[in-house]
């Protein structure tokens, strides 16, 4: 969600005619990091296929984001969000069978 939203910032600036500050990348390089690491952690508590297949496509949806156009970020946006629904909802039957 972070790496998300990071990307929407990034985005943001392009509509704005800005470039990357070195922050508001390293911010969202550090974001991207997190999403790896959630990812690495997933595969070591778990070998349910499914799980890991609906977090995969929730990250990989997650960083396409910052490279649509902005012509094509409202359906970009929206698959990124209904990935996201998609992982909490598999990783809450996961939890709770």
């Amino acid at each position: 969600m972070r790496h998300r939203e990071q990307q929407y910032l990034k985005i943001e600036a392009r509509r704005e005619g800005r470039g990357d500050s070195p922050g508001e990348r390293q911010a969202r390089y550090a974001a991207r990091s997190a999403v790896t690491s959630a990812m690495d952690a997933l595969h070591m508590v778990t070998r349910d296929t499914e799980l890991i297949a609906v977090a995969q496509e929730a990250v990989d949806a997650a960083m396409e984001l910052g490279d649509v156009s902005v012509d094509e970020l409202s359906a970009a946006g929206l698959h990124a969000r209904k990935a996201h629904t998609a992982l909490r909802v598999a990783g809450a039957r996961h939890v709770y069978p």
